[in-house]
């Protein structure tokens, strides 16, 4: 399946209210919970990106989906009273709000800023699994891999100046720092996937390979494969 990004729903809520959270940094690869771990909190993402993952029956984690900043997150567990349904991890640097479950109810019940923030934050995840469904319908491992490509390159890709084949023109170029399996799991396929399609972006001078970088050399070319 195609990964899906979780973008902000609505405006950020009254600063009255996020001041009774407690602010947190954290680090990538810092863990907010844990799958079936029971949901005594949730988060207000000020800043960065979080990845929810999944444990199936045979061990195998999977990445569902990422979070960035405007959201909340962890509320499903609270709003169910039940376990988190999904691990939550920092992607990279995240400053976060943490409500406990009290802070929550509170402000979903007093404020109407913070209840639309939920509101909104819970559409955009079911508008997720519908766009997640028809990614498995419709798109093949070259349209997965291109529209993250594409995503990712527009969201935290570096432009920089590149030469084409002969070194005698300057043109513009989208460099991104990410391993083979970070792209697989950001697109939802297999590294050898993934390996294999870069490989034939390569050939066609779609892209260039290097050491835990990808310079996208031809965007245009690289939407079309994502259409």
């Amino acid at each position: 399946m195609q990964m899906q990004v979780i973008a902000s729903p609505v405006e950020k809520p009254d600063e009255a209210a996020l001041a009774q959270g407690v602010r947190l940094t954290c680090r990538p690869k810092t863990v907010f919970y844990q799958q079936h771990e029971k949901a005594e909190k949730a988060y207000y993402l000020e800043k960065g990106l979080v990845k929810f993952t999944s444990l199936g029956p045979d061990g195998t984690q999977k990445t569902l989906c990422y979070v960035e900043d405007g959201n909340i997150f962890g509320e499903l567990g609270l709003v169910k009273n039940k376990s988190y349904g999904a691990t939550a991890i920092a992607v990279m640097d995240c400053q976060v709000i943490c409500f406990t479950r009290e802070q929550f109810w509170k402000f979903v019940n007093g404020d109407i800023g913070f209840a639309e923030l939920c509101i909104g934050s819970l559409a955009e995840k079911l508008w997720s699994m519908g766009k997640q469904y028809s990614a498995i319908c419709f798109y093949d491992r070259f349209g997965k891999v291109a529209s993250g490509l594409i995503y990712l390159g527009k969201r935290w890709g570096e432009i920089i100046n590149v030469t084409d084949g002969a070194g005698d023109r300057q043109a513009k170029a989208i460099k991104l720092r990410i391993t083979h399996q970070e792209l697989a799991e950001f697109t939802g396929t297999s590294r050898v996937s993934v390996t294999n399609v870069l490989d034939a972006f390569e050939a066609k001078k779609i892209i260039r390979k290097k050491n835990r970088e990808i310079v996208i050399m031809d965007p245009q070319e690289l939407e079309r494969w994502a259409r």
